[in-house]
């Protein structure tokens, strides 16, 4: 019985709170989140560095940054000079919707040089925070960091007169990078401090800051009118974009707080039955150990098994997941007990019940102490002494101390699986939480995606958990979800915005070839489709996710519609140059079908619908543009099946469990519901007749009892099992 299959069972279930089947198909090391668009090529460049493996959580965070981060600044300043050559290339950015000034413009307030000057005094402390930071690390590491972050050219914006947009470029490509280190809860503040600056700087250094602010707002009302109403499904990134820059100026407050208040409800739930949390956890146990101990002076040796049943409960908790792990059973052992001469041959019997809890928030797992009850039974077979008189003597001590030893037996049996599960714990806990921390939290926290609440509850049937999925200025859900559907033992109710707001964080700007994809199907244990399989005669091909709105997704009347936006694609030899800029929209129409049994998203569309964003004096398609949208209008064709099946299997500890069968699923008013049913392909294995399996109560406790502790001193304790004669 392993005690890691039970953490990582849980750690499972964050995996799936926060949606990260995104985060492993993008790729832990490769994902990236959306930087701007200078540090796009950059990453590609160098994705396999690292500037670091600080954490605030570890006391000993300096010492994970090592060399790695020279390395990174290394490779990292080849990223910027590939930046430079291509930037030249990039499309200009959106221009605004109106030309004319709208007449419902909030009135600028003026921007004081003092508030600039407020600003840079917050960067200074963050950046002298920072380094300061990194005082006790070895240089080698110390320059690293500095020459990564590039804390010259901070310095350089810091005390320059006016804003610069080749200097601001060059920070954000280091500064807002995604690589491992840039969680660093320095960095984070480092990053927000400069946003701050950086816009005001840009605000004070425009010919007519007034005019400015006004076509922000005036673009944000547009867009959201358009999205609001309907004509303009894509427009809810561009409206944030713009909020969150009135939002660091301090501008259009009735704006932004009217978007704060309508566009902030959380945007999943999820419920997972108390069944579908334990089949992961819950196993019967067969295990033996050796028995050493010492009990009213007696060297007890000896063999002993437990056999009993670990089951998994919730207990109900209204701010944080709570479950309890109990282990019930019993331990037989047989031993034999040395005092001077006298050689005691006894076998006992110690029922065992343990129990420990785990808390379950959005920091990952927290333990508590471990709780043993035993109860020992002895019996003495037999005695051995150099003479009948000696043994008379200790089968009458035994008789008359036999209440004691019972009690001694029992108490260091406790004492045993206490220390075993908290042991076992230990280690276990921190490697479900680094592994949460390294494939979910950190990289989130890298990319600015990690939710804005994350709140798990238990109940006595349930655990349930609810997300907030809205960073930067993302728009969230403007409406509640729909009430929460009967039975099932996972339940899901996610809105559409939590969906195009973590694509955004996770896939924003990021790159993808042929070859990567196939990678990323074949770590994720999914069959290759024949179109994007890589051969020696396939053309090699590559684009990027469009930055803002990468993927969208809507729920109407019965209906998934999907959308895909990419751009800079490139084919052929030199998939390092994009040929066609242009952004590029894959569309297809899903709905929900159960035929013989089998749940499927079925594509309405023979070919996914596939049209260039429009740009604006441009009616026609070059040919390369006409070239690259068949190909890719191919590839998406294999991407966007067209038949998904909505069914999946459990794997690791779940697999036991079959796979969860969709029995109901409507999407409508911009919220998905769905229900599935667990399909066990095998029954749970019968409870072993040495325990009576307890009704689950809550949390997997760490720790694997090995039946050494259950019935440590089992042959030690001699009960009187016959008389002296």
């Amino acid at each position: 019985m392993k005690m890691r299959r039970w953490v990582a069972a849980i750690g499972g279930l964050l995996a799936v709170a926060l949606g990260c089947g995104w985060v492993s198909f993008v790729s832990p090391t490769a994902a990236r989140g959306g930087a701007k668009a200078a540090q796009e090529t950059a990453q590609e460049t160098a994705q396999e560095t690292a500037a670091g493996r600080a954490s605030e959580e570890s006391q000993r965070a300096d010492g994970e940054l090592n060399a790695a981060a020279a390395e990174a600044e290394q490779e990292a300043g080849a990223a910027d000079q590939a930046a430079e050559q291509e930037g030249a290339a990039k499309p200009k950015p959106n221009v605004a919707v109106e030309a004319e000034p709208r007449p419902d413009r909030e009135p600028f307030r003026a921007i004081e040089a003092a508030e600039l000057d407020q600003a840079r005094r917050t960067l200074r402390e963050r950046l002298r925070s920072f380094t300061q930071r990194l005082a006790s690390d070895p240089e080698a590491v110390r320059d690293g960091w500095k020459r990564f972050v590039q804390t010259d050219l901070i310095e350089s914006a810091l005390g320059a007169a006016a804003y610069d947009k080749a200097t601001d470029d060059k920070i954000r490509l280091r500064l807002f990078s995604d690589k491992a280190g840039m969680e660093f809860t320095p960095v984070l503040a480092l990053r927000r401090a400069y946003e701050e600056f950086s816009e005001l700087q840009r605000a004070l250094s425009a010919e007519n800051s007034a005019e400015l602010v006004g076509r922000l707002q005036d673009e944000a009302r547009t867009r959201l009118e358009l999205f609001e109403s309907g004509q303009g499904p894509y427009e809810a990134s561009e409206v944030g974009s713009r909020v969150a820059r009135l939002r660091r100026l301090k501008q259009a407050p009735k704006l932004v707080e009217s978007l704060d208040s309508r566009y902030n409800r959380e945007n999943l739930f999820v419920r997972a039955s108390q069944r579908l949390v334990a089949v992961g956890v819950e196993q019967d146990v067969d295990e033996p150990s050796a028995v050493t101990d010492s009990i009213l002076g007696v060297s007890v040796f000896g063999n002993a098994r437990l056999k009993g049943r670990v089951s998994l409960g919730l207990v109900p908790s209204e701010d944080r997941g709570r479950f309890e792990l109990l282990l019930n059973g019993q331990a037989l052992s047989s031993s034999t007990g040395y005092r001077g001469k006298v050689t005691l041959y006894s076998t006992s019997a110690t029922s065992v019940m343990a129990r420990k809890l785990l808390e379950l928030n959005e920091l990952g797992l927290r333990g508590e102490g471990s709780v043993a009850a035993c109860s020992t039974d002895n019996s003495l077979n037999d005695i051995d002494a150099r003479c009948c008189l000696v043994e008379r003597i200790a089968w009458k001590r035994a008789q008359q101390s036999q209440g004691e030893a019972e009690a001694l037996a029992s108490a260091s049996a406790e004492r045993r699986i206490e220390a075993r599960f908290d042991e076992r714990a230990a280690g276990l806990l921190a490697n479900a939480n680094g592994s949460y921390q390294d494939k979910v939290r950190k990289p989130l926290l890298r990319r600015d995606g990690f939710p804005r609440s994350l709140r798990f509850q238990t109940t006595a049937e349930h655990l349930l958990g609810r997300s907030l999925q809205q960073t930067g200025g993302h728009l969230a859900a403007a409406t509640d979800p729909p009430a929460a559907p009967d039975g099932g033992d996972l339940a899901l109710r996610l809105h559409e915005s939590y969906v195009r707001n973590l694509a955004e964080s996770l896939i924003g700007n990021y790159r993808l070839t042929d070859e990567e994809l196939v990678r990323l199907y074949e770590v994720n244990e999914l069959e290759v489709p024949e179109e994007l399989k890589v051969t020696d005669t396939s053309p090699h091909w590559a684009f990027r996710f469009a930055a803002l709105n990468p993927v969208d997704i809507r729920f109407r009347d019965g209906k998934l519609y999907l959308t895909v936006t990419c751009r800079d694609f490139a084919q052929g030899d030199k998939v390092d140059r994009p040929t066609v800029l242009r952004a590029l929209r894959f569309s297809a129409t899903y709905k929900f079908e159960v035929t013989n049994g089998l749940a499927e998203f079925v594509r309405e569309e023979e070919f996914p619908n596939t049209e260039y964003v429009p740009v604006p004096g441009r009616d026609r398609e070059s040919a390369q543009e006409i070239g690259v949208k068949r190909l890719m209008r191919r590839k998406f064709n294999a991407m966007l099946k067209k038949r998904i099946p909505a069914d999946f299997k459990l794997r690791g500890r779940w697999a036991a469990g079959g796979k969860l069968v969709a029995k109901d699923c409507q999407p409508a008013s911009e919220w998905l519901t769905m229900v599935w049913d667990m399909a066990p392909i095998r029954s749970a294995a019968a409870t072993p007749p040495a325990a009576e399996v307890p009704p689950a109560a809550a949390a997997p406790p760490a720790a694997a009892v090995p039946p050494a502790a259950a019935a440590p001193s089992a042959a030690a304790a001699p009960s009187a099992a016959k008389p002296a004669e």
